[in-house]
């Protein structure tokens, strides 16, 4: 698989910040489809939650949680109780991490065929900017690019800490919006690694949920609200910070839809990057 966007290629933006979205886990992983998602969700879920879904008929994550918050504020202006609607919406956030960590190869079936030509191209780019929370681009950047996430070492073993020290010739992944190997703490954000551990990542992010250690993930529906949660974490807004921020004035958007959701990346585009170049695939 190759990056290809209007005839051009990686080499054609050697050097430029990308953004990439969950069109790139899809191209590598069918599973990560939004429809897919949400039927591994139907599966499981409670029996209200499965009737609001299938009732409100949509197929995209992000819209079923705009559709509940918009929801819950009108049953305030309208002075009701939207307790019910609440737990809805923490039931369908927390039913959709949970069906993304299910889906997720462990690190064993990660096969370098299927991805090191992506991680070839990937190591072309400047900064990586994404808004997805699974792995891929984790292991890509681990087996195949120069990229660094920022973590560096701290006291605990299968823990590394976010260190705002940037290396200004170093090229960087942030995460915009959260991701399911990143962790709270106070006022700090963690990475969780495998440390000195025998454990699997993905069985040290179960250690950590059967703790109540739930990952720093932005999964509300409404821009705004994710504006909100981004401002309310120092490592969401300094990554943020950067993005709106960037050096370049040229960005590379690839597998990103920018819905209605999204209207605080697509402001920070439009006020920071002059040029963009939009990868457009139609099938997804």
């Amino acid at each position: 698989m190759s990056i290809e966007i209007n005839n051009l290629t990686v080499d054609d933006f050697n050097g430029l910040p990308v953004l990439i979205g969950n069109g790139l886990s899809i191209r590598i992983n069918e599973d990560y489809r939004y429809d897919n998602l949400v039927s591994k969700i139907q599966e499981k879920c409670s029996d209200s939650l499965y009737s609001v879904m299938n009732s409100l008929g949509e197929r995209n994550i992000e819209k079923l949680l705009l559709l509940l918050e918009s929801s819950i504020h009108i049953c305030e202006l309208c002075d009701i109780n939207p307790r019910r609607i609440r737990d809805l919406k923490r039931e369908l956030r927390n039913e959709f991490l949970s069906v993304v960590h299910e889906l997720h190869p462990d690190s064993h079936e990660f096969n370098n065929l299927i991805y090191s030509g992506v991680g070839d191209e990937l190591d072309n780019f400047g900064d990586i900017f994404t808004t997805n929370y699974d792995f891929t681009l984790y292991y890509l950047i681990l087996k195949f690019t120069s990229h660094w996430d920022g973590f560096g070492n701290s006291k605990f073993d299968d823990f590394k800490v976010y260190t705002k020290f940037r290396h200004f010739d170093q090229k960087y992944i942030f995460y915009l919006h959260g991701n399911l190997l990143l962790f709270e703490n106070g006022n700090d954000t963690f990475k969780i690694t495998s440390g000195n551990s025998d454990y699997d990542i993905l069985e040290m992010i179960d250690v950590q949920v059967k703790k109540d250690n739930f990952p720093l993930i932005v999964a509300e529906g409404k821009s705004e609200s994710k504006e909100m949660a981004i401002k309310e974490n120092q490592y969401l807004d300094l990554c943020f910070h950067y993005f709106t921020d960037h050096k370049s004035d040229e960005l590379v958007i690839f597998g990103h839809s920018l819905g209605e959701s999204d209207s605080h990346i697509i402001d920070a585009i439009n006020s920071n990057f002059a040029k963009v170049f939009y990868g457009l695939y139609d099938k997804i």
